[in-house]
């Protein structure tokens, strides 16, 4: 009876021990998440602001500390599986929100509604096209990861420098900037108009905007002028 007993514990313990490793095997297969990126940010506020104007960069991050994430003090408003920024926006989106969009994009949209209906329907075509094109390229400037730079602890060439402010080691062409407390990959400057900083990934959006604004604004004064031309004309 005695061996009996030890067998029967014997079978169980081989049991238990198999299922183990068979489990043990199973999370080995799972694949491991990805560990989050950390990106080279500073630890600083926004130098010498206080917030009180709403086109203040300060005034932009408390109204969205709730609802959006950080990165240093670009707003991050979708992230991918791996935690990159999708969609983020810079520390002036007010400005943006409030100033450049309503200029550049319903500013002219109202002129393509009120003013060109009296014109050629090629002019209305083209006018509309032209809208179209500069909100394109300035949401594409706006709403872009800049070129953030992954934090390094060590310099993966003998080219990269450390970077006090953002304690990392960084490429030549990047520079850290303190109104968006972070580091950006061939770092161009920070642009109001468009909210946010230009550099690698959105300096071409950037151009194109510039370009597609100048030709919006000679566009629209002409434009006016032909409007004027047309209504003078019926009134003769």
């Amino acid at each position: 009876l005695a061996d009996e007993t030890k067998r029967r514990e014997d079978e169980m313990m081989e049991v238990a021990m198999r299922t183990a490793s068979e489990e043990v095997g199973l999370d080995e297969n799972v694949p491991a998440k990805p560990a989050a990126l950390e990106y080279a940010t500073g630890t600083r506020s926004f130098p010498g602001s206080e917030g009180g104007d709403v086109c203040d960069p300060a005034f932009g991050r408390i109204v969205c500390t709730r609802c959006c994430g950080h990165i240093g003090n670009m707003v991050v408003l979708v992230r991918d599986r791996r935690g990159r920024p999708k969609v983020v926006a810079g520390p002036y989106w007010t400005m943006l929100v409030l100033v450049t969009l309503p200029l550049t994009v319903l500013g002219p949209l109202l002129v393509a509604i009120l003013w060109c209906a009296r014109l050629h329907v090629a002019i209305q075509i083209t006018y509309a096209l032209l809208v179209i094109s500069v909100a394109t390229a300035l949401l594409a400037t706006a709403l872009r990861d800049p070129g953030l730079l992954i934090r390094h602890a060590t310099a993966p060439a003998e080219t990269w420098t450390w970077n006090d402010q953002a304690q990392t080691f960084k490429p030549p062409s990047a520079r850290y900037d303190p109104w968006c407390d972070c580091v950006f990959e061939q770092f161009d400057h920070v642009c109001p108009w468009t909210g946010t900083a230009i550099a690698k990934n959105n300096l071409r959006s950037f151009r194109t905007f510039v370009g597609l604004i100048q030709i919006l604004a000679y566009y629209t004064a002409a434009v006016f002028l032909l409007g004027a031309l047309h209504v003078a004309d019926r009134q003769r």
